[in-house]
C-alpha cells in the first residue's frame, strides 16, 4: 500500500497537499549501453550503409534483438511486436541513429514488462540491501534505456538502474551483430526520476497556479506530478523524446571523451617507449650510434606521436563541441533543464594532458637524433661515393693497362 505521507512530505508542497492526494508513484532511472558492431562484421556493415541492402541489415538487427528478448525468462510482455517494429521501420516511422565513431546504433524504443526474482536481481545489482522490485519495466532503443517501477515509499537507495543495465548488457552479449562493452558512464545517471500521480481532493476547484501536470526538482531529483487519470506510458513516451534528442547527446559526448582518453593513454605509452629509446641512444658510443638503428627508430616513433597529437587535437575539438551541443539541448529540454549542472559536471574535461610539455620532450628527441641521422646519412653517402669512385678508378686503370698491352 502506498505511503502517501512518505512521498508527499518529500516532494509536494503544503499548498499542493491541501488540494491533492497521492494515488500512485514510480521511480525511474536512465542509462546507456555502449556497443560496437562485431569486429568481423564492422567494415562490411558500415559499407552497406551507402547501399540499398542497409535496410535489410537493420531488419536483421531488429529480428536478432527480438529473438534475444523472446529467449529471456524475465520478459513477460513486449511491445511493439517484432512485426510491428519492422513494419514501422519500413514505413519510415522511425529512423536509425548512428552514434559517433560508428560505435552504436539506435532503433525505435522496445518496451519490456519484467518479472525478476530476488536472487537474479542480487546477482545483477550492487548491494543486497538496496531496494528493487520483482516487477518493473524497461524501455530500450538499442543504446539508451529507461527503467521504472511502482513504489510505496521513497527508497533510501535503489539499484534498479544497475539491474536494468546489467540485464540489457547480458542480453545483448548474445547478439550476432553487436558487442556491448563497459567504460562509458555514468550509467545509469545518478539523479532519480519520480513520477507521482495526484488526485484532486473532494472536487476542489484548482486555480491555474496549482494545476498539474508540472515538473519540479528537489535534492538533485526530477519530480513529475501528473493527474491520476493520466497513463504512465504517456509520461514514458515524453521521456523517450528527451532521451532521444538530449540525453543521447550527453552520452555521445561521453563516448568522444572516452576516445580522447584512449588517444592520450596511447600517446603516453609511446612517450614511455621514446624515453627508453633515448636512454639507449645516450648509452651508445659515437661509433655504436653510427651502426645502430636506434636513431631511425626514434624518428619513426616521433612521426607516429605527431600523428597521435593531431588526433588528440581533433578529439578535443569534437568533444567540446558535443558538450556545448548537449548542454544547449538539455537546458531546453522538458524534463532535465533543472539538473543541467549534473550533466555539465560530468562533461568537464578531466584529462590531465600537458601539450606543451609533450611537444618539448618530442622536440628534444628530434633535435638530439635528427642531426646524427643527417650526419650518418652524409657519412654513408660519402663512403659509398668513395667506394664507387675508387672502383671506377681501378676499373679505368685496368682497362687502360689492358689496352696498352
Amino acid at each position: 500500500m502506498i505511503s502517501e505521507e512518505m512521498i508527499s512530505k518529500k516532494f509536494i508542497s503544503d499548498d499542493l497537499l491541501s488540494l491533492y492526494e497521492v494515488t500512485q508513484a514510480y521511480v525511474a532511472k536512465i542509462g546507456f549501453i555502449p556497443s560496437t558492431i562485431k569486429e568481423e562484421l564492422h567494415d562490411e556493415f558500415w559499407a552497406s550503409r551507402e547501399e540499398s541492402d542497409f535496410g535489410s541489415r537493420i531488419k536483421e538487427y531488429i529480428e536478432d534483438t527480438y529473438s534475444l528478448i523472446a529467449a529471456s525468462p524475465h520478459v513477460m510482455d513486449v511491445h511493439p511486436s517484432k512485426e510491428e517494429c519492422i513494419q514501422a521501420f519500413e514505413d519510415g516511422d522511425f529512423g536509425v541513429s548512428v552514434w559517433p565513431m560508428q560505435s552504436t546504433i539506435s532503433i525505435d524504443f522496445i518496451n519490456l514488462r519484467m518479472v525478476m526474482p530476488k536472487r537474479k536481481r542480487e546477482e545483477l545489482g550492487v548491494f543486497k540491501s538496496s531496494w528493487s522490485p520483482d516487477e518493473f519495466n524497461i524501455t530500450f532503443d538499442g543504446s539508451i534505456f529507461l527503467t521504472y517501477a511502482a513504489i510505496d515509499e521513497i527508497p533510501v537507495f535503489t539499484d534498479l538502474g544497475q539491474i536494468a543495465r546489467e540485464y540489457l548488457k547480458n542480453l545483448m552479449d548474445g547478439s550476432m551483430l553487436i558487442d556491448p562493452y563497459d567504460g562509458v558512464g555514468p550509467t545509469p545517471i545518478h539523479p532519480e526520476i519520480y513520477i507521482v500521480k495526484l488526485q484532486v481532493k473532494n472536487d476542489t476547484e484548482i486555480d491555474t497556479e496549482n494545476k498539474i501536470p508540472r515538473i519540479k526538482y528537489a535534492e538533485g531529483k526530477v519530480i513529475i506530478l501528473i493527474p491520476d487519470e493520466d497513463d504512465i506510458e504517456e509520461v514514458v513516451e515524453s521521456l523517450q523524446h528527451d532521451m532521444t534528442f538530449y540525453i543521447s547527446r550527453f552520452y555521445q559526448q561521453r563516448l568522444m571523451d572516452r576516445n580522447l582518453t584512449i588517444l592520450i593513454d596511447s600517446l603516453q605509452e609511446m612517450n614511455e617507449t621514446l624515453s627508453e629509446k633515448l636512454s639507449e641512444y645516450f648509452e651508445l658510443t659515437l661509433f655504436q650510434r653510427f651502426l645502430s638503428k636506434n636513431p631511425k627508430q626514434i624518428r619513426t616513433l616521433l612521426a607516429t606521436m605527431h600523428l597521435c597529437l593531431q588526433q588528440i587535437t581533433s578529439a578535443q575539438f569534437h568533444a567540446k563541441r558535443k558538450r556545448d551541443e548537449a548542454l544547449k539541448g538539455i537546458s531546453g529540454s522538458t524534463f532535465f533543464d533543472g539538473i543541467e549542472e549534473y550533466f555539465d559536471d560530468h562533461m568537464e574535461d578531466e584529462n590531465d594532458f600537458d601539450r606543451e610539455s609533450q611537444l618539448t620532450s618530442m622536440n628534444f628527441a628530434a633535435e638530439e637524433t635528427g642531426n646524427f641521422v643527417l650526419t650518418q646519412a652524409t657519412l654513408v653517402a660519402a663512403l659509398a661515393g668513395a667506394l664507387i669512385g675508387g672502383a671506377i678508378t681501378s676499373l679505368s686503370q685496368y682497362l687502360t693497362s689492358g689496352t696498352g698491352g
